[in-house]
């Protein structure tokens, strides 16, 4: 149980909330299989990249909005 609640703040320390919450369920799976432990943090990983990518992105674009100070306003003719 230690463990668990060690691995938890190091994911959260990381920045890897979706590994945080993936985790019990990818190494189940695993254990059921009887995979080896590169495999499992492969599915881990794997689970965790596109979100952890996705927002990091997301991060970056409005840190770069509240640095310009970006007037939304000239954007009036593009359309998304």
């Amino acid at each position: 149980m230690n463990e668990r609640l060690l691995l938890k703040s190091y994911l959260r320390t990381l920045r890897l909330p979706t590994m945080a919450m993936q985790y019990p369920e990818v190494a189940r799976q695993c254990s059921e299989k009887d995979l080896p432990y590169d495999e499992f943090l492969e599915r881990l990983a794997e689970r965790g990249t596109p979100s952890t990518r996705c927002s990091r992105i997301i991060d970056t674009f409005w840190s770069a909005v509240k640095y310009c100070r970006f007037d939304i306003s000239s954007l009036s003719g593009v359309k998304c």
